[in-house]
């Protein structure tokens, strides 16, 4: 059963690509079976750097994004998305939509019920763009009152 690698964050500019191309070259170097969708249009690192392994997809396609799972149900591999910046609703979307958690929840099942390796499903919920700043980190109102200490 293949495993799917989300790269993704809701900041540009933070490394979500070179993660992306660091996993690739690991997969190639240890000789990994993997496929690699590209769903960053906007800077296709890994179409730039690793087409013979790479496609793209676009998010905001609910046909596109199947191939995340297309890729997932092909063969035994590891697949690698590297996500742009801001796309935690079209992925939503797509997994809402698609159903894509309950068809995980059943390949678990059929694999305990074959006799293969436990699958394990973590579905994960990101970090709510809409939580205020104070409420990630405790950032002094008064700057110069912090650095005095008072």
């Amino acid at each position: 059963m293949s495993t799917v690698h989300f790269v993704g964050g809701e900041k540009g500019g933070v490394g979500k690509s070179v993660v992306a191309r660091l996993l690739a070259q690991l997969f190639i170097e240890r000789n990994l079976a993997f496929a690699a969708l590209d769903a960053d249009l906007s800077h296709g690192a890994l179409m730039r750097y690793y087409a013979d392994y790479s496609r793209a997809v676009d998010l905001t396609q609910l046909d596109s994004a199947d191939q995340i799972m297309d890729a997932a149900l092909a063969s035994d591999r590891r697949v690698l998305v590297d996500l742009p910046a801001q796309s935690h609703r079209f992925l939503r979307r797509w997994v809402d939509t698609a159903d894509v958690l309950s068809y995980a929840e059943m390949m678990r099942r059929y694999a305990r019920v074959a006799g293969l390796r436990p699958r394990i499903i973590l579905p994960v919920r990101p970090l709510s763009p809409g939580l205020p700043l104070s409420r990630r980190s405790p950032a002094p109102a008064d700057r110069s009152a912090a650095a005095t200490g008072r």
